[in-house]
């Protein structure tokens, strides 16, 4: 999930990502985008983000598929979207 925060902005900005893993009982992670930098976001999240061994499951995608894009660079693949099941 992502949040963006459009004040005063016409693109909006991602201000914070959230991800969650079924690895080894479970663990989620926050990531705080006002305090790291693009590159640091896109060098960590890319690799499992893009990794097509990994199934990345979302709820209603679409925004946050285009906003990963536009912003970091990182093309998430493959995607199950739980709002079109």
């Amino acid at each position: 999930d992502m949040e963006r925060n459009w004040f005063r902005s016409y693109k909006g900005k991602t201000t914070l990502i959230q991800i969650a893993s079924a690895v080894d009982g479970g663990k989620v992670f926050v990531v705080d985008c006002l305090q790291l930098s693009r590159d640091s976001i896109y060098a960590h999240l890319r690799p499992v983000l893009e990794c097509p061994t990994v199934l990345k499951v979302f709820h209603a995608a679409r925004n946050d598929m285009k906003w990963l894009f536009q912003e970091f660079g990182i093309s998430v693949s493959p995607v199950l979207d739980t709002q079109v099941l």
